[in-house]
């Protein structure tokens, strides 16, 4: 972003990548403009010298708490596995039974996230290529507090699997990902199958 140069102010060419450098650059931006300001008109008299102070620690407040609550009103998904079956159908139409992993995700953020799958990538003991298995969620929208659930349909032996990993991905393209511990509790569920 460029700022148009004046007569009496430096040109500053200012690039923002992360939060905590937006508060640096505006600190700098004010502190800046203010000593252009300073040096164009004369120095204020230094019983006036404080205003500088207070102006840059009311900015750096005001920039601090809107960076607090940007980081607390974030999206936070909560993952749940649990080992099950599902009904499949097979190319013929035939339904059968088949493995699966019932996954529940809880939106314990503060604003709605809107989730379009489940990825479930494993290795099987009958292969040495990564499976990887999509199930559409239809951007379903999780407000604050409430959950969604999906099946992913594994067609496999669970006791075999090895790599496996959970995710969803949202409407942005984000994904978000299960954490070992979870995936540890539902391997050991598999653990006792059959």
């Amino acid at each position: 972003m460029s700022v148009p140069c004046l007569p009496s102010m430096p040109c500053v060419e200012v690039v923002l990548i992360q939060p905590a450098q937006l508060v640096i650059g505006a600190l700098r931006l004010i502190l800046d403009a203010w000593e252009a300001i300073g040096n164009a008109a004369g120095r204020p008299p230094g019983r006036l010298r404080w205003i500088e102070h207070m102006i840059a620690a009311a900015t750096a407040a005001g920039l601090t708490a809107a960076q607090w609550r940007e980081w607390r009103e974030r999206p936070r998904l909560r993952f749940v596995l649990e080992a099950g079956y599902a009904l499949a159908c097979d190319s013929d139409g035939q339904e059968f039974q088949t493995n699966a992993i019932k996954v529940t995700i809880t939106n314990r953020g503060a604003r709605v996230v809107s989730l379009d799958r489940i990825v479930c990538t494993f290795k099987s003991r009958s292969s040495e290529e990564l499976t990887s298995r999509k199930e559409p969620l239809g951007l379903s929208s999780i407000d604050p507090g409430k959950a969604t659930y999906g099946w992913v349909q594994l067609h496999a032996e669970p006791k075999g699997m090895s790599r496996l990993s959970v995710s969803v991905i949202d409407s942005i393209g984000k994904e978000w990902a299960a954490s070992r511990r979870q995936i540890s509790r539902l391997m050991a569920e598999y653990a006792t199958y059959r």
